[in-house]
């Protein structure tokens, strides 16, 4: 199996967006993104402007950021999912394909599968086939009220389709499971 380079934090804090294509890169470049066309994608990539953030959007990111922790400790107490290295802004999960190296993502969480797991969700096969000990990707997302019903029914393995993308793409830069 091929390798893939984990990056260490100060390189991955480094990385020029211009030169990968990234897990929020790849739905619009399989036009699926709600906010950016293909031709948009590559244009940032060959013309880059700096992107101007609003105090409301870096506030908006910081605390879906913060969030995130306390996820991880939910997916615990409610699933028995171990979460073994959080993408946190300090130290980011950040992958670069050994092979494909314009390959990058940026994975939220990390578990090792485990028997509490399975039993957890013992009518997904896909989870039940998946041995004891296996690194596994995991994403987070945190939803506005308004945007739930883009999500399917509560339980439901129903995803928008650019956020489906962005997981599929980190299993293929990382080569790891859902």
């Amino acid at each position: 199996m091929n390798d893939v380079v984990t990056l260490p934090p100060q390189a991955a804090g480094e990385l020029d967006r211009r030169t990968y294509i990234g897990g929020s890169d790849i739905a619009a470049i399989m036009g699926l993104s709600p906010w950016m066309t293909p031709l948009q994608c590559y244009e940032r990539k060959v013309n880059p402007e700096p992107e101007i953030l609003t105090d409301e959007k870096r506030k908006f990111f910081a605390r879906r950021k913060r969030q995130e922790p306390v996820i991880a400790e939910m997916l615990f107490d409610t699933y028995g999912i171990e979460v073994t290295r959080l993408s946190l802004d300090e130290d980011q999960n950040r992958y670069i394909d050994a092979d494909i190296p314009f390959l990058a993502a940026e994975i939220d969480f990390e578990f090792r599968m485990s028997e509490a797991i399975r039993i957890a969700f013992p009518d997904r096969p896909q989870v039940c086939g998946i041995a004891d000990g296996v690194l596994c990707n995991g994403e987070i997302k945190t939803v506005h009220p308004f945007k739930a019903k883009e999500w399917g029914e509560e339980g439901s393995e129903d995803v928008p389709i650019h956020y489906a993308a962005q997981g599929m793409h980190g299993q293929g830069a990382t080569r790891t499971r859902p």
